[in-house]
Protein backbone atom coordinates (compact mmCIF):
# COMPACT_ATOMS: atom_id res chain seq x y z
CA UNK A 1 0.00 0.00 0.00
CA UNK A 2 1.39 3.39 -0.92
CA UNK A 3 1.96 5.91 1.83
CA UNK A 4 -0.51 8.78 1.47
CA UNK A 5 0.12 12.41 2.32
CA UNK A 6 -2.81 14.81 2.55
CA UNK A 7 -2.23 17.74 0.20
CA UNK A 8 -4.41 20.16 -1.67
CA UNK A 9 -3.97 18.06 -4.88
CA UNK A 10 -6.65 15.52 -5.83
CA UNK A 11 -5.96 11.88 -5.03
CA UNK A 12 -7.07 9.17 -7.48
CA UNK A 13 -8.80 6.52 -5.37
CA UNK A 14 -8.08 3.88 -8.05
CA UNK A 15 -4.29 4.24 -8.49
CA UNK A 16 -3.26 6.83 -5.83
CA UNK A 17 -1.90 9.27 -8.39
CA UNK A 18 -1.90 12.95 -7.35
CA UNK A 19 -3.00 15.87 -9.49
CA UNK A 20 -6.02 17.92 -10.53
CA UNK A 21 -8.54 15.10 -11.17
CA UNK A 22 -12.29 14.63 -11.59
CA UNK A 23 -14.71 13.87 -8.76
CA UNK A 24 -16.11 10.34 -8.44
CA UNK A 25 -19.56 11.62 -7.47
CA UNK A 26 -20.25 14.34 -10.06
CA UNK A 27 -21.83 13.34 -13.42
CA UNK A 28 -19.76 14.12 -16.55
CA UNK A 29 -20.85 14.04 -20.18
CA UNK A 30 -19.31 11.25 -22.28
CA UNK A 31 -20.58 10.46 -25.80
CA UNK A 32 -23.51 12.83 -25.15
CA UNK A 33 -24.58 10.87 -22.07
CA UNK A 34 -23.98 11.66 -18.37
CA UNK A 35 -21.87 9.17 -16.45
CA UNK A 36 -20.86 9.07 -12.79
CA UNK A 37 -17.64 7.15 -12.17
CA UNK A 38 -18.64 5.82 -8.74
CA UNK A 39 -21.70 4.24 -10.41
CA UNK A 40 -19.57 2.73 -13.20
CA UNK A 41 -17.21 1.15 -10.65
CA UNK A 42 -20.21 -0.35 -8.87
CA UNK A 43 -21.75 -1.64 -12.12
CA UNK A 44 -18.55 -3.02 -13.68
CA UNK A 45 -16.76 -4.54 -10.67
CA UNK A 46 -19.27 -4.34 -7.78
CA UNK A 47 -16.80 -2.03 -6.00
CA UNK A 48 -18.19 0.78 -3.84
CA UNK A 49 -15.67 3.49 -2.97
CA UNK A 50 -17.12 5.32 0.00
CA UNK A 51 -16.90 9.14 0.07
CA UNK A 52 -14.62 10.66 2.73
CA UNK A 53 -16.36 11.93 5.84
CA UNK A 54 -13.69 13.89 7.67
CA UNK A 55 -11.20 14.49 4.86
CA UNK A 56 -11.12 16.96 1.94
CA UNK A 57 -13.28 16.33 -1.11
CA UNK A 58 -10.11 16.11 -3.25
CA UNK A 59 -9.66 12.60 -1.83
CA UNK A 60 -12.75 11.38 -3.74
CA UNK A 61 -11.35 11.67 -7.27
CA UNK A 62 -10.25 9.60 -10.26
CA UNK A 63 -7.47 10.36 -12.76
CA UNK A 64 -7.90 10.49 -16.56
CA UNK A 65 -5.98 7.24 -17.11
CA UNK A 66 -8.28 5.32 -14.77
CA UNK A 67 -11.33 7.01 -16.35
CA UNK A 68 -10.29 5.67 -19.77
CA UNK A 69 -9.77 2.16 -18.37
CA UNK A 70 -13.13 2.30 -16.59
CA UNK A 71 -14.96 3.42 -19.74
CA UNK A 72 -13.36 0.61 -21.74
CA UNK A 73 -14.37 -1.89 -19.05
CA UNK A 74 -17.93 -0.60 -19.12
CA UNK A 75 -18.10 -0.88 -22.91
CA UNK A 76 -16.66 -4.39 -22.78
CA UNK A 77 -19.23 -5.43 -20.18
CA UNK A 78 -22.09 -4.10 -22.33
CA UNK A 79 -20.67 -5.96 -25.33
CA UNK A 80 -20.52 -9.26 -23.41
CA UNK A 81 -24.04 -8.84 -21.99
CA UNK A 82 -25.48 -8.02 -25.44
CA UNK A 83 -23.77 -10.99 -27.10
CA UNK A 84 -24.75 -13.37 -24.31
CA UNK A 85 -28.40 -12.27 -24.43
CA UNK A 86 -28.46 -12.84 -28.19
CA UNK A 87 -26.78 -16.22 -27.80
CA UNK A 88 -29.29 -17.38 -25.18
CA UNK A 89 -32.20 -16.18 -27.29
CA UNK A 90 -30.99 -17.98 -30.42
CA UNK A 91 -30.02 -21.05 -28.40
CA UNK A 92 -33.45 -21.35 -26.73
CA UNK A 93 -35.39 -20.76 -29.94
CA UNK A 94 -33.32 -22.75 -32.41
CA UNK A 95 -31.49 -25.47 -30.50
CA UNK A 96 -27.78 -26.25 -30.22
CA UNK A 97 -27.41 -27.21 -33.85
CA UNK A 98 -28.35 -23.67 -34.90
CA UNK A 99 -25.26 -22.23 -33.26
CA UNK A 100 -22.87 -25.02 -34.31
CA UNK A 101 -23.50 -25.16 -38.07
CA UNK A 102 -21.42 -22.58 -39.89
CA UNK A 103 -23.64 -22.70 -42.97
CA UNK A 104 -26.69 -21.47 -41.00
CA UNK A 105 -27.18 -17.69 -41.31
CA UNK A 106 -29.27 -15.84 -38.71
CA UNK A 107 -31.50 -13.39 -40.46
CA UNK A 108 -34.47 -12.26 -38.36
CA UNK A 109 -34.72 -9.01 -40.31
CA UNK A 110 -35.26 -11.02 -43.51
CA UNK A 111 -38.23 -12.81 -41.92
CA UNK A 112 -39.78 -9.56 -40.74
CA UNK A 113 -39.80 -8.18 -44.29
CA UNK A 114 -40.93 -11.46 -45.92
CA UNK A 115 -44.22 -11.61 -44.02
CA UNK A 116 -45.67 -8.59 -45.85
CA UNK A 117 -47.33 -10.97 -48.34
CA UNK A 118 -49.93 -12.04 -45.75
CA UNK A 119 -53.44 -10.57 -45.61
CA UNK A 120 -53.65 -10.75 -49.42
CA UNK A 121 -51.16 -8.04 -50.32
CA UNK A 122 -50.31 -8.08 -54.00
CA UNK A 123 -46.90 -9.32 -55.13
CA UNK A 124 -46.24 -6.14 -57.10
CA UNK A 125 -45.93 -4.25 -53.83
CA UNK A 126 -42.32 -5.43 -53.68
CA UNK A 127 -39.50 -5.02 -56.16
CA UNK A 128 -37.05 -7.61 -57.39
CA UNK A 129 -34.64 -6.34 -54.78
CA UNK A 130 -36.56 -8.31 -52.16
CA UNK A 131 -34.43 -11.40 -52.77
CA UNK A 132 -32.84 -12.82 -49.59
CA UNK A 133 -29.61 -11.17 -48.55
CA UNK A 134 -28.10 -14.60 -47.80
CA UNK A 135 -27.82 -17.32 -50.42
CA UNK A 136 -27.80 -20.16 -47.87
CA UNK A 137 -31.12 -20.71 -46.10
CA UNK A 138 -31.63 -23.30 -43.41
CA UNK A 139 -33.78 -26.30 -44.20
CA UNK A 140 -34.57 -26.60 -40.51
CA UNK A 141 -38.29 -26.91 -39.75
CA UNK A 142 -39.76 -23.53 -38.76
CA UNK A 143 -41.18 -23.82 -35.23
CA UNK A 144 -43.40 -20.77 -34.67
CA UNK A 145 -46.66 -20.61 -36.62
CA UNK A 146 -49.18 -17.74 -36.95
CA UNK A 147 -52.63 -18.88 -35.83
CA UNK A 148 -54.30 -16.45 -38.28
CA UNK A 149 -52.57 -17.07 -41.63
CA UNK A 150 -50.43 -20.10 -40.59
CA UNK A 151 -47.20 -18.47 -41.82
CA UNK A 152 -44.21 -19.97 -39.97
CA UNK A 153 -41.13 -18.38 -38.43
CA UNK A 154 -37.90 -19.56 -36.85
CA UNK A 155 -38.01 -16.98 -34.05
CA UNK A 156 -40.67 -15.91 -31.57
CA UNK A 157 -39.75 -12.25 -31.98
CA UNK A 158 -40.44 -12.48 -35.73
CA UNK A 159 -43.81 -14.09 -35.06
CA UNK A 160 -44.75 -11.43 -32.50
CA UNK A 161 -43.97 -8.63 -34.96
CA UNK A 162 -45.89 -10.45 -37.69
CA UNK A 163 -48.99 -10.79 -35.47
CA UNK A 164 -49.00 -7.06 -34.84
CA UNK A 165 -49.54 -6.51 -38.54
CA UNK A 166 -52.72 -8.59 -38.41
CA UNK A 167 -54.00 -6.32 -35.65
CA UNK A 168 -52.89 -3.10 -37.34
CA UNK A 169 -53.99 -3.83 -40.91
CA UNK A 170 -52.87 -1.62 -43.80
CA UNK A 171 -52.34 1.80 -42.26
CA UNK A 172 -49.96 3.37 -44.84
CA UNK A 173 -52.01 5.09 -47.55
CA UNK A 174 -50.93 6.31 -50.99
CA UNK A 175 -52.54 9.73 -51.51
CA UNK A 176 -52.27 9.38 -55.33
CA UNK A 177 -54.20 6.13 -55.95
CA UNK A 178 -55.69 5.39 -52.48
CA UNK A 179 -53.82 2.06 -52.20
CA UNK A 180 -52.99 0.91 -48.68
CA UNK A 181 -49.95 -0.90 -47.35
CA UNK A 182 -48.84 -2.64 -44.20
CA UNK A 183 -45.37 -1.07 -44.06
CA UNK A 184 -43.92 2.33 -44.75
CA UNK A 185 -41.27 0.64 -46.91
CA UNK A 186 -43.99 -1.01 -49.01
CA UNK A 187 -45.62 2.38 -49.67
CA UNK A 188 -42.29 3.87 -50.80
CA UNK A 189 -41.70 0.98 -53.19
CA UNK A 190 -45.23 1.35 -54.56
CA UNK A 191 -44.66 5.04 -55.35
CA UNK A 192 -41.29 4.27 -56.93
CA UNK A 193 -42.81 1.61 -59.21
CA UNK A 194 -46.17 3.15 -60.12
CA UNK A 195 -46.01 6.95 -59.78
CA UNK A 196 -42.66 7.90 -61.26
CA UNK A 197 -41.81 9.47 -64.60
CA UNK A 198 -38.44 8.01 -65.40
CA UNK A 199 -36.08 9.29 -62.70
CA UNK A 200 -38.44 12.03 -61.54
CA UNK A 201 -41.47 11.90 -59.26
CA UNK A 202 -43.96 14.75 -59.84
CA UNK A 203 -46.60 15.73 -57.28
CA UNK A 204 -50.15 15.43 -58.66
CA UNK A 205 -51.43 18.18 -56.34
CA UNK A 206 -48.86 20.89 -57.13
CA UNK A 207 -46.01 21.60 -59.54
CA UNK A 208 -43.20 20.22 -57.36
CA UNK A 209 -41.01 17.44 -58.79
CA UNK A 210 -38.67 15.22 -56.75
CA UNK A 211 -35.68 12.99 -57.53
CA UNK A 212 -36.62 10.19 -55.14
CA UNK A 213 -39.84 8.35 -54.30
CA UNK A 214 -39.39 8.83 -50.55
CA UNK A 215 -39.22 12.62 -51.01
CA UNK A 216 -42.52 12.57 -52.93
CA UNK A 217 -44.10 10.42 -50.23
CA UNK A 218 -43.07 12.85 -47.47
CA UNK A 219 -44.20 15.81 -49.60
CA UNK A 220 -47.67 14.28 -50.12
CA UNK A 221 -48.07 14.01 -46.35
CA UNK A 222 -47.68 17.80 -46.14
CA UNK A 223 -50.81 18.25 -48.30
CA UNK A 224 -52.95 16.30 -45.83
CA UNK A 225 -53.52 16.38 -42.12
CA UNK A 226 -51.25 14.11 -40.07
CA UNK A 227 -52.53 10.56 -39.99
CA UNK A 228 -53.78 9.28 -36.64
CA UNK A 229 -52.90 5.65 -36.02
CA UNK A 230 -55.58 3.97 -33.93
CA UNK A 231 -55.24 0.71 -32.04
CA UNK A 232 -58.03 -1.61 -33.17
CA UNK A 233 -57.93 -3.46 -29.85
CA UNK A 234 -58.39 -0.64 -27.32
CA UNK A 235 -58.99 2.43 -29.53
CA UNK A 236 -55.97 4.40 -28.30
CA UNK A 237 -54.64 6.83 -30.93
CA UNK A 238 -51.05 7.71 -31.87
CA UNK A 239 -49.52 10.37 -34.09
CA UNK A 240 -46.77 8.06 -35.38
CA UNK A 241 -46.79 4.46 -36.60
CA UNK A 242 -43.80 3.66 -34.40
CA UNK A 243 -45.79 4.65 -31.32
CA UNK A 244 -48.61 2.32 -32.29
CA UNK A 245 -46.18 -0.52 -32.97
CA UNK A 246 -44.64 -0.11 -29.54
CA UNK A 247 -48.11 0.09 -27.95
CA UNK A 248 -49.15 -3.24 -29.48
CA UNK A 249 -46.72 -5.00 -27.11
CA UNK A 250 -49.27 -4.25 -24.38
CA UNK A 251 -51.78 -6.53 -26.11
CA UNK A 252 -49.36 -9.20 -27.33
CA UNK A 253 -47.75 -9.35 -23.84
CA UNK A 254 -44.27 -9.25 -25.37
CA UNK A 255 -41.56 -8.18 -22.89
CA UNK A 256 -38.33 -8.34 -24.84
CA UNK A 257 -36.30 -6.00 -22.61
CA UNK A 258 -35.07 -7.27 -19.23
CA UNK A 259 -33.63 -5.27 -16.33
CA UNK A 260 -30.05 -6.41 -15.62
CA UNK A 261 -30.52 -5.66 -11.91
CA UNK A 262 -33.85 -7.31 -10.97
CA UNK A 263 -34.73 -9.20 -14.21
CA UNK A 264 -38.09 -7.42 -14.55
CA UNK A 265 -39.38 -7.43 -18.13
CA UNK A 266 -40.56 -4.48 -20.24
CA UNK A 267 -42.19 -4.16 -23.63
CA UNK A 268 -40.48 -0.89 -24.56
CA UNK A 269 -36.79 -0.06 -24.33
CA UNK A 270 -37.38 3.44 -22.94
CA UNK A 271 -39.43 1.98 -20.07
CA UNK A 272 -36.47 -0.29 -19.28
CA UNK A 273 -34.07 2.68 -19.29
CA UNK A 274 -36.37 4.64 -16.96
CA UNK A 275 -36.71 1.64 -14.65
CA UNK A 276 -32.96 0.97 -14.41
CA UNK A 277 -32.45 4.53 -13.19
CA UNK A 278 -34.31 3.53 -10.03
CA UNK A 279 -31.38 1.17 -9.36
CA UNK A 280 -28.53 3.49 -10.39
CA UNK A 281 -30.02 6.71 -8.96
CA UNK A 282 -29.26 8.50 -12.24
CA UNK A 283 -31.19 11.77 -12.74
CA UNK A 284 -30.01 13.17 -16.09
CA UNK A 285 -32.77 15.77 -16.50
CA UNK A 286 -31.93 18.74 -14.23
CA UNK A 287 -34.09 21.80 -13.63
CA UNK A 288 -32.15 24.94 -14.63
CA UNK A 289 -34.07 26.99 -12.05
CA UNK A 290 -33.71 25.04 -8.80
CA UNK A 291 -31.24 22.27 -9.68
CA UNK A 292 -33.53 19.31 -8.91
CA UNK A 293 -32.85 16.26 -11.08
CA UNK A 294 -35.32 13.74 -12.54
CA UNK A 295 -34.92 10.33 -14.22
CA UNK A 296 -37.39 11.13 -17.05
CA UNK A 297 -37.93 14.16 -19.25
CA UNK A 298 -41.74 14.21 -18.62
CA UNK A 299 -41.02 14.36 -14.87
CA UNK A 300 -38.86 17.46 -15.41
CA UNK A 301 -41.52 19.13 -17.59
CA UNK A 302 -44.18 18.42 -14.97
CA UNK A 303 -41.89 19.82 -12.25
CA UNK A 304 -41.31 23.07 -14.18
CA UNK A 305 -45.03 23.49 -14.81
CA UNK A 306 -46.20 22.66 -11.30
CA UNK A 307 -43.45 24.44 -9.34
CA UNK A 308 -42.09 27.31 -11.45
CA UNK A 309 -44.90 28.33 -13.83
CA UNK A 310 -47.05 29.83 -11.08
CA UNK A 311 -50.22 28.35 -12.66
CA UNK A 312 -52.46 26.78 -10.01
CA UNK A 313 -55.84 25.84 -11.53
CA UNK A 314 -56.92 23.37 -8.81
CA UNK A 315 -58.43 24.79 -5.59
CA UNK A 316 -59.24 23.05 -2.31
CA UNK A 317 -62.98 23.16 -1.53
CA UNK A 318 -62.28 23.43 2.22
CA UNK A 319 -59.62 26.14 2.56
CA UNK A 320 -59.51 27.42 -1.07
CA UNK A 321 -55.75 26.87 -1.26
CA UNK A 322 -54.65 26.46 -4.88
CA UNK A 323 -52.44 23.81 -6.44
CA UNK A 324 -50.81 23.27 -9.80
CA UNK A 325 -51.88 19.61 -10.17
CA UNK A 326 -54.73 17.33 -9.12
CA UNK A 327 -52.22 15.03 -7.41
CA UNK A 328 -50.99 17.78 -5.09
CA UNK A 329 -54.59 18.80 -4.41
CA UNK A 330 -55.65 15.26 -3.47
CA UNK A 331 -52.66 14.91 -1.10
CA UNK A 332 -53.50 18.28 0.47
CA UNK A 333 -57.15 17.33 0.98
CA UNK A 334 -56.05 14.38 3.09
CA UNK A 335 -54.84 16.96 5.63
CA UNK A 336 -58.47 17.93 6.17
CA UNK A 337 -59.80 14.35 6.19
CA UNK A 338 -56.83 12.90 8.14
CA UNK A 339 -56.73 10.12 5.53
CA UNK A 340 -53.41 8.25 5.34
CA UNK A 341 -53.81 5.39 2.86
CA UNK A 342 -50.13 4.37 2.66
CA UNK A 343 -48.61 2.49 5.62
CA UNK A 344 -45.15 1.15 6.34
CA UNK A 345 -44.97 -2.67 6.50
CA UNK A 346 -42.22 -2.49 9.12
CA UNK A 347 -43.44 0.02 11.73
CA UNK A 348 -47.05 0.48 10.50
CA UNK A 349 -46.63 4.26 10.34
CA UNK A 350 -49.14 5.78 7.90
CA UNK A 351 -48.61 8.50 5.29
CA UNK A 352 -50.80 10.65 3.08
CA UNK A 353 -48.54 10.35 0.00
CA UNK A 354 -46.83 7.35 -1.58
CA UNK A 355 -43.62 9.32 -2.21
CA UNK A 356 -43.39 10.12 1.51
CA UNK A 357 -43.67 6.42 2.33
CA UNK A 358 -40.89 5.56 -0.12
CA UNK A 359 -38.55 8.08 1.50
CA UNK A 360 -39.57 6.83 4.96
CA UNK A 361 -38.56 3.25 4.07
CA UNK A 362 -34.94 4.44 3.93
CA UNK A 363 -35.14 4.84 7.73
CA UNK A 364 -35.40 1.04 7.96
CA UNK A 365 -33.05 0.13 5.11
CA UNK A 366 -30.41 2.72 6.06
CA UNK A 367 -30.14 3.73 2.41
CA UNK A 368 -28.56 7.15 1.84
CA UNK A 369 -28.05 7.47 -1.91
CA UNK A 370 -26.98 11.14 -1.98
CA UNK A 371 -23.42 12.02 -0.90
CA UNK A 372 -21.92 15.50 -0.56
CA UNK A 373 -18.81 15.84 -2.72
CA UNK A 374 -17.29 18.40 -0.30
CA UNK A 375 -17.62 16.83 3.15
CA UNK A 376 -18.87 13.33 2.30
CA UNK A 377 -22.05 13.56 4.36
CA UNK A 378 -24.79 11.29 3.01
CA UNK A 379 -28.52 11.91 2.78
CA UNK A 380 -31.62 9.79 2.25
CA UNK A 381 -33.69 12.70 0.89
CA UNK A 382 -32.65 14.52 -2.29
CA UNK A 383 -34.05 17.89 -1.16
CA UNK A 384 -32.01 17.72 2.06
CA UNK A 385 -28.93 16.86 0.02
CA UNK A 386 -29.37 19.91 -2.26
CA UNK A 387 -30.05 22.18 0.74
CA UNK A 388 -26.86 20.92 2.41
CA UNK A 389 -24.78 21.58 -0.74
CA UNK A 390 -25.86 25.22 -0.61
CA UNK A 391 -24.32 25.49 2.87
CA UNK A 392 -20.92 24.96 1.23
CA UNK A 393 -21.52 27.08 -1.85
CA UNK A 394 -23.38 29.88 -0.06
CA UNK A 395 -25.95 29.84 -2.87
CA UNK A 396 -29.38 31.26 -2.03
CA UNK A 397 -31.49 31.02 -5.20
CA UNK A 398 -34.88 31.73 -3.60
CA UNK A 399 -35.64 35.43 -3.11
CA UNK A 400 -38.57 37.16 -1.39
CA UNK A 401 -40.43 39.38 -3.88
CA UNK A 402 -41.32 41.86 -1.14
CA UNK A 403 -38.10 42.48 0.79
CA UNK A 404 -35.67 40.68 -1.60
CA UNK A 405 -34.23 38.56 1.23
CA UNK A 406 -32.70 35.35 -0.18
CA UNK A 407 -32.87 31.77 1.07
CA UNK A 408 -31.12 28.48 0.35
CA UNK A 409 -34.36 26.49 0.36
CA UNK A 410 -37.82 27.11 -1.05
CA UNK A 411 -39.38 25.92 2.22
CA UNK A 412 -37.56 28.63 4.15
CA UNK A 413 -38.88 31.18 1.67
CA UNK A 414 -42.48 29.99 2.18
CA UNK A 415 -42.10 30.34 5.95
CA UNK A 416 -40.56 33.78 5.52
CA UNK A 417 -43.45 34.96 3.33
CA UNK A 418 -45.80 34.42 6.25
CA UNK A 419 -44.00 37.21 8.12
CA UNK A 420 -45.40 39.58 5.45
CA UNK A 421 -48.87 38.04 5.19
CA UNK A 422 -49.27 37.07 8.88
CA UNK A 423 -50.61 33.75 7.55
CA UNK A 424 -50.80 31.01 10.21
CA UNK A 425 -52.51 28.07 8.48
CA UNK A 426 -51.93 25.43 11.18
CA UNK A 427 -54.40 25.60 14.09
CA UNK A 428 -54.42 23.64 17.34
CA UNK A 429 -57.80 21.95 17.76
CA UNK A 430 -57.49 22.14 21.54
CA UNK A 431 -56.78 25.83 22.15
CA UNK A 432 -57.19 27.39 18.68
CA UNK A 433 -53.64 28.73 18.75
CA UNK A 434 -52.26 29.17 15.23
CA UNK A 435 -48.82 28.42 13.80
CA UNK A 436 -46.85 29.14 10.64
CA UNK A 437 -45.55 25.62 10.09
CA UNK A 438 -46.75 22.07 10.90
CA UNK A 439 -43.64 21.23 12.94
CA UNK A 440 -44.39 24.05 15.37
CA UNK A 441 -47.97 22.76 15.74
CA UNK A 442 -46.75 19.23 16.53
CA UNK A 443 -44.41 20.55 19.22
CA UNK A 444 -47.23 22.67 20.68
CA UNK A 445 -49.60 19.70 20.94
CA UNK A 446 -47.10 18.02 23.27
CA UNK A 447 -47.86 20.82 25.75
CA UNK A 448 -51.48 19.60 25.94
CA UNK A 449 -50.79 15.87 25.89
CA UNK A 450 -47.80 16.00 28.21
CA UNK A 451 -46.11 13.47 25.97
CA UNK A 452 -42.32 13.37 26.05
CA UNK A 453 -39.90 11.49 23.87
CA UNK A 454 -37.24 9.43 25.67
CA UNK A 455 -33.62 9.37 24.56
CA UNK A 456 -32.50 5.72 24.26
CA UNK A 457 -28.93 6.62 25.27
CA UNK A 458 -29.29 8.81 28.38
CA UNK A 459 -33.04 8.19 29.09
CA UNK A 460 -33.62 11.92 29.21
CA UNK A 461 -37.16 12.91 28.30
CA UNK A 462 -37.45 15.50 25.56
CA UNK A 463 -40.67 17.39 25.01
CA UNK A 464 -39.76 18.88 21.65
CA UNK A 465 -36.84 18.14 19.33
CA UNK A 466 -35.34 14.69 19.97
CA UNK A 467 -33.27 14.82 16.77
CA UNK A 468 -31.48 17.94 17.97
CA UNK A 469 -30.80 16.33 21.36
CA UNK A 470 -29.26 13.20 19.77
CA UNK A 471 -26.48 15.35 18.31
CA UNK A 472 -25.19 15.74 21.89
CA UNK A 473 -24.31 12.02 21.82
CA UNK A 474 -23.28 11.65 18.18
CA UNK A 475 -21.23 14.83 18.01
CA UNK A 476 -22.81 15.57 14.64
CA UNK A 477 -22.53 19.17 13.49
CA UNK A 478 -24.35 19.35 10.15
CA UNK A 479 -24.43 23.15 9.85
CA UNK A 480 -21.20 24.69 8.55
CA UNK A 481 -20.23 28.34 8.20
CA UNK A 482 -19.21 29.03 4.60
CA UNK A 483 -16.86 31.80 5.71
CA UNK A 484 -14.75 30.16 8.44
CA UNK A 485 -15.75 26.45 8.20
CA UNK A 486 -16.88 26.39 11.83
CA UNK A 487 -19.58 23.76 12.40
CA UNK A 488 -22.70 23.76 14.59
CA UNK A 489 -25.24 21.21 15.78
CA UNK A 490 -28.25 23.53 15.34
CA UNK A 491 -29.25 25.85 12.52
CA UNK A 492 -30.06 28.59 15.05
CA UNK A 493 -26.51 28.48 16.38
CA UNK A 494 -25.17 28.91 12.85
CA UNK A 495 -27.52 31.85 12.28
CA UNK A 496 -26.25 33.58 15.42
CA UNK A 497 -22.64 32.87 14.46
CA UNK A 498 -23.07 34.39 10.99
CA UNK A 499 -23.78 37.74 12.64
CA UNK A 500 -20.17 37.82 13.82
CA UNK A 501 -19.19 37.98 10.11
CA UNK A 502 -21.98 40.23 8.84
CA UNK A 503 -22.06 42.58 11.83
CA UNK A 504 -25.87 42.34 11.92
CA UNK A 505 -27.43 43.51 15.21
CA UNK A 506 -31.22 43.19 14.92
CA UNK A 507 -32.04 43.75 18.63
CA UNK A 508 -32.12 47.38 19.85
CA UNK A 509 -32.62 48.69 23.39
CA UNK A 510 -35.58 51.07 23.53
CA UNK A 511 -33.99 52.92 26.47
CA UNK A 512 -30.58 53.80 25.00
CA UNK A 513 -30.85 52.58 21.35
CA UNK A 514 -27.82 50.34 21.79
CA UNK A 515 -27.94 47.34 19.40
CA UNK A 516 -27.16 43.68 19.99
CA UNK A 517 -26.78 40.54 17.87
CA UNK A 518 -28.65 38.25 20.31
CA UNK A 519 -31.90 38.68 22.21
CA UNK A 520 -30.37 37.24 25.40
CA UNK A 521 -27.66 39.89 25.40
CA UNK A 522 -30.35 42.56 25.01
CA UNK A 523 -32.27 41.20 28.01
CA UNK A 524 -29.19 41.27 30.23
CA UNK A 525 -28.43 44.80 29.04
CA UNK A 526 -31.96 45.94 29.97
CA UNK A 527 -31.56 44.58 33.48
CA UNK A 528 -28.28 46.48 33.87
CA UNK A 529 -29.82 49.73 32.60
CA UNK A 530 -32.90 49.40 34.83
CA UNK A 531 -30.75 48.70 37.90
CA UNK A 532 -28.64 51.76 37.10
CA UNK A 533 -31.75 53.94 36.67
CA UNK A 534 -33.12 52.61 39.99
CA UNK A 535 -29.88 53.45 41.78
CA UNK A 536 -29.88 56.96 40.34
CA UNK A 537 -33.43 57.58 41.57
CA UNK A 538 -32.64 56.56 45.13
Amino acid sequence: MTELSLRTDSLCRCCHAKGDFRSLSIPYIHLRKPETYSHLLKECFDIFISPPTATPAQLYSICDTCVTSLQHAWQFKQQVLTCENKFLQYYRNGGKEMMMKAEYTIDVKRELSDDNSCRGESDNEFSDEDEPLTTKRSSKTQKFSCNICHKQFNYQIALDTHKKRHLLGRTYKCYICESKFTTNKGLTRHIAKNHGDGNSFPCTLCKDVFDEAILLKNHLNAHFKPTVFKCEVCGKEFKRKQGLNAHMDVHTKVKRYTCKFCKKGFGQKQNLINHERTHTGERPYVCAICGLGYPRRPDLKRHIFTIHSGIKPHACTVCEKQFSSKTYLSIHQRMHTAEKPYSCDVCKKAFAALTTLRVHMRVHTGEKPYACAVCGRQFSVYASFKRHERLHSGEKPFACKICEKTFADNGYLRLHMRTHTADRPYTCNLCDKQFKEPGALKKHILVHTGEKLTCKICNKQISRNLTKHMRVHSGERPYSCNMCDKQFAASGSLKLHMRTHTGEKPYACELCNKQFSQSGTLKRHRCTVLEKVGDDNM
